[in-house]
């Protein structure tokens, strides 16, 4: 140790040592003055408590006495004179009664006297300057009367000032001989008459004050003036400390007064109080000074004593630190210090030794603890950044999760799964066989094997998993190691690609035979309806003739119903709310139901748009309505919903190939039968139906899953047996507003004078279009396939208005038609007419501005109106 620092510690420890006790010193007087000061508050307490009581009590007599006084007049012969015959006589004889020279000095504390009738009508009033009927300053309220004719104010009244002093009135009644009220007395008189201001310095002391203040503290009074009091409550029966407007701190006692609405305020200055104790403090501070003072001196010689031995100490001690471990202290003084030299020698020998074998094996432990660092660095870069779920749990409660099991099961950290069961991850029916396995796992009793099984988010979502599971031992326990690999999202490709496949194989099947077969129920179709109208007056052939109409029309529903869920169907997209289209349905869809079946709409208002065929929409609520009133044929609730909702890319009612983000739910739900789980998955095939033979075609899910599809939404159907079933559409919301357009109607017209140029491939379908055309009027030309037409249409000299054309056609097609007349006769219109429907992939450019089409099968009216609506540019209604 340095020279500088060995003096600086010989003049330390002298002061050290004065400080110490010092300190202990004046923590002892200042826990006396502490104490001494806490006694003297409570003293003080106790002395304003006890005096504000006794001059409450003495208070409260005066008071009594004053009614008591008030309560005598009714035997004296001047208050009986002035109510039984108020003169200006009596008037005067009850002042000099009550106010002579003699009678003042006896009666110092009366200032004024009014007498009331029972009425509570002044009488009489009589103070110092006389007396007199009828009139007084009265402020005591007399208007309030009790129902049986006594005042309503009675007593000592509040306190009040009148000319800067201090007042009050006693209000009693005038007692007869009879015991009846012969009227009231009001008397008026002074505080600082009323209190014995000896009597009053005599309880409180010199040092002290005594304050009168109203019950509620609003005004307070020395007894002569009004003074500032407390501006916060005073409680009563315990002293309180409070600061007065002017900063002053006083130690008071309040008590309220029985016999007056009053309250006595005794208050001491806190400087008063306090002022033994703060004599105490000096004292104790001059003791303090001198004793340091003292300390020092006997400090100095003790550290002459200490200081050297010290030093060796601190000088070898520094060169042990400094790694010198032979070197030993050489003192040999027969005390304390020698034998802390003599266990210092010893212990550096040992330490000597001990630094030896150390440095032996830091090396060793360095190079195990790098080895460790990197096996665990390792270890938890293969767990953390592992892209499939690791769980670990023991005794069926997990204990680690890492991060990829924490986004699989909804977990925003490892906490939200550490220390939860792991049957909370499964649902409920598997509770019992998922905990038997876990135990056989952990007793090593349960083979290795892959298993795929559902489990249940945080959120209570459902994922599918592929698990393994093993035992795995963990601080000599064993536990549980579970692997989690989501496959969701391959399950739910997996089963769109099924649908698809199948959608995909009836779909070929439908397009395969929808255009020869539509193209002979256009046939059916028109000559039936040509021969109906020509056969009007044959009842018996026209019954006939419409069954065969409405089997056609039949049939041609149900190829729309197969290109609908085929998903080969003509869209026409608009911006719709769902929310008014529901409306719009809500009375048609209330004839559908019978009266046990309670319809009920939730519809979000405002809602958000979707891009989709109205009509097919519509289709889809009503097929979805009309399954739902079968599943419950004994009645129940059926509720229509819509809703924004967002859906994650995780989700999985995602529509295929989306990625997430706004969609618009449309749900039906119904309290009906419900499905299994084997029914459910079955729904949406074509031709599968729970139905009775011949009551249903299997078609209408299909159709609605179709829809929904080609909308490029999807559907989901949660069900349980004997609860019901719930369909929730999402479609993708576009940020478009639905426009509500009333669509231009013209009067009906069938007939025409303009030249069309028929092409159809089909000669029939040809044949029946062209006896239509010309029964209504029109010049038509007719074509086999798009050359012949095209060759027409240049040979032709006069004016063609109207080209009809089959969509598909051999060696020439319409739309390959369409490009090359438009070199010929650019002003031409041209309808397009198709039963194929393997171009759908194509077909979005059939519906660009001032394209129209006609699909088969149509009626005669239906070709006649679609004409006139192509020819002249709108829609016509048939």
């Amino acid at each position: 140790m340095p020279t500088d620092t060995r003096s600086s510690l010989k003049r330390r420890l002298p002061l050290l040592l004065s400080a110490v006790l010092c300190v202990a010193l004046v923590g002892v007087c200042f826990g006396a003055y502490l104490q001494l000061k806490r006694q003297l508050l409570r003293t003080a307490g106790d002395r304003a408590v006890a005096a504000s009581q006794q001059i409450a009590n003495m208070l409260d007599a005066s008071a009594w006495q004053i009614r008591s006084e008030g309560r005598q007049l009714a035997q004296l012969p001047e208050i009986s004179g002035v109510l039984a015959k108020p003169t200006a006589a009596s008037a005067q004889a009850l002042h000099d009664r009550f106010f002579s020279a003699a009678q003042t000095q006896t009666n110092s504390r009366l200032r004024e006297l009014t007498l009331l009738d029972r009425s509570g009508r002044v009488v009489a009033h009589a103070d110092s300057a006389g007396g007199s009927l009828g009139e007084s300053k009265l402020s005591v309220p007399l208007e309030s009367q009790h129902p049986d004719g006594e005042l309503a104010h009675l007593g000592i009244t509040p306190l009040n000032t009148n000319q800067g002093q201090v007042e009050f009135r006693a209000v009693d009644p005038l007692i007869g001989k009879a015991g009846d009220t012969i009227g009231y007395a009001v008397l008026r008189a002074r505080v600082s008459d009323s209190v014995g201001a000896k009597r009053v310095n005599g309880l409180i002391g010199s040092n002290a004050q005594m304050l009168l203040g109203d019950s509620a503290g609003a005004m307070w009074t020395d007894t002569k003036h009004v003074v500032a009091g407390p501006t916060t409550p005073i409680d009563t029966g315990a002293a309180q400390q409070y600061t007065d407007t002017h900063g002053n701190q006083y130690f008071a006692a309040r008590t309220r007064m029985s016999g007056a609405p009053w309250s006595v305020l005794v208050q001491i200055p806190r400087g008063l109080v306090l002022q033994p104790a703060r004599s105490f403090l000096d004292i104790v501070a001059t003791i303090a000074l001198l004793l340091f003072l003292l300390g020092a001196v006997a400090a100095w010689f003790l550290s002459r004593q200490v200081t050297n031995p010290i030093q060796e100490f601190s000088s070898v001690a520094e060169e042990f630190a400094a790694g010198n471990y032979a070197r030993r202290i050489s003192s040999t003084r027969a005390d304390e210090l020698g034998d802390m030299a003599t266990a210092f020698n010893s212990m550096a020998a040992k330490v000597e030794t001990s630094v030896h074998d150390r440095e032996r094996h830091e090396q060793d432990l360095e190079n195990a603890n790098a080895e460790l660092r990197e096996s665990e660095m390792r270890y938890r870069q293969l767990v953390e950044l592992s892209p499939d779920g690791i769980l670990v749990h023991r005794n069926g409660r997990i204990e680690f999760a890492n991060a990829a099991a924490c986004r699989m099961l909804g977990a925003h950290t490892a906490k939200d799964l550490v220390g939860r069961p792991v049957v909370d991850l499964v649902p409920p029916e598997r509770y019992e066989a998922v905990n038997a396995r876990v135990q056989r796992i952990q007793n090593g009793q349960e083979p290795l094997r892959l298993i795929e099984q559902n489990l249940r988010r945080l959120d209570g979502t459902s994922i599918s998993t592929e698990t393994i599971a093993m035992r795995f031992y963990s601080d000599g326990q064993p536990n549980v190691l579970s692997i989690l690999r989501d496959v969701t999202g391959k399950k739910r490709l997996e089963e769109q690609l099924r649908q698809s496949q199948k959608m995909e194989a009836v779909g070929q099947l439908a397009g395969g035979v929808a255009h020869d077969f539509n193209n002979l129920l256009t046939i059916i179709i028109t000559y039936g309806e040509l021969l109906l109208s020509l056969r009007a007056g044959d009842e018996e052939l026209s019954h006939d003739l419409k069954e065969i109409l409405g089997a056609a029309e039949r049939a041609a529903a149900l190829t729309r119903q197969l290109l609908a869920f085929s998903r080969r169907q003509l869209l026409q997209p608009k911006v719709v709310d769902l929310s008014a289209l529901t409306r719009d349905l809500k009375n048609m869809l209330s004839r559908l139901l019978p009266e046990n079946i309670e319809l009920t709409t939730n519809l979000a208002s405002p809602l958000g748009s979707v891009s989709a065929d109205a009509g097919q929409i519509e289709q889809v609520v009503l097929n979805l309505v009309v399954n739902a009133r079968d599943a419950m044929p004994n009645g129940g609730r059926l509720t229509i919903e819509t809703a924004d909702v967002e859906l994650d890319a995780d989700s999985a009612v995602l529509p295929a190939g989306s990625t997430g983000g706004p969609f618009v739910m449309l749900a039906v739900t119904d309290s009906g039968y419900g499905m299994d789980e084997e029914t459910r998955l079955k729904i949406f095939d074509p031709f599968f139906t729970t139905k009775d033979p011949g009551k249903g075609t299997g078609l209408g899910l299909s159709t609605v899953y179709g829809i929904v599809k080609q909308s490029g939404g999807s559907i989901n159907v949660y069900s349980e047996p004997g609860i019901g079933t719930a369909f929730r559409i999402y479609l993708p919301r576009v940020y478009e507003e639905a426009a509500v357009v009333a669509p231009r109607r013209y009067p009906v017209e069938v007939s025409g004078s303009e030249t069309i140029l028929l092409v159809e491939d089909d000669a029939r379908v040809r044949e029946a279009a062209e006896r239509v055309l010309r029964s209504r009027g029109y010049t038509v030309l007719l074509a086999e396939n798009g050359e012949r037409a095209l060759s027409v249409a240049r040979e032709h000299e006069g004016k063609i208005d109207l080209i009809i054309s089959d969509l598909v056609m051999p060696v020439m097609g319409g739309r390959e038609l369409a490009r090359h007349v438009a070199t010929v006769r650019p002003n031409v219109k041209i309808l397009f007419m198709s039963g194929y429907t393997e171009d759908a992939a194509s077909r979005s450019s059939l519906l660009e501005p001032g394209v129209e089409f006609l699909s088969k099968p149509f009626t005669p009216d239906s070709l006649s109106a679609k004409v006139r609506e192509t020819l002249r540019g709108g829609l016509a209604t048939v």
